[in-house]
């Protein structure tokens, strides 16, 4: 199981005093079970995101050896006493600003894509079948599969 913040495998003590349990596939586990398991956060939570966060577009976009070259000429020229042969750095501007917004614009519509992608799993607690988010899963959960489903599993 990985923890909320998706950054690996739950090692804290509150998992590890966690009582495993092999329920009955007919009855799984009981409310009791299911609200101690999401408490102790052994739930089955997706990592932070599958696209990059806005701050590291910029950066990636901004921190360029193709700007570094473009500003490292501009100051030459500007040393040099000729500020008016700079109008180059409009180009480099000018691209940085439309990958940053390409990327963005990517990024948004990736976002609303993997909230429609996002899976119901049918699980059995207390003997009833019931229809969840795959976020929803807890450690020791009876998962119904038929055929064509996803499985929803840390790997």
């Amino acid at each position: 199981m990985k923890d909320r913040k998706g950054k690996g495998l739950l090692i804290n003590k509150t998992c590890k005093s966690l009582k495993r349990c092999n329920p009955d596939a007919s009855i799984g586990l009981t409310a009791e079970q299911v609200r101690s398991r999401m408490d102790a956060g052994a739930v089955n939570v997706q990592g932070t995101g599958l696209t990059p966060t806005i701050s590291s577009i910029i950066s990636k976009n901004i921190f360029t050896l193709f700007n570094f070259i473009n500003i490292f000429l501009a100051i030459i020229l500007v040393i040099v006493g000729h500020p008016e042969n700079i109008l180059f750095l409009g180009v480099a501007v000018s691209n940085t600003f439309m990958g940053i917004f390409q990327e963005l614009r990517a990024k948004r519509g990736l976002d609303k894509l993997s909230v429609l992608a996002k899976a119901h799993v049918t699980v059995i607690r207390d003997g009833v079948e019931y229809s969840v988010p795959q976020d929803e899963i807890v450690l020791d959960d009876i998962i119904v599969l038929d055929m064509g489903n996803q499985i929803c599993a840390d790997g």
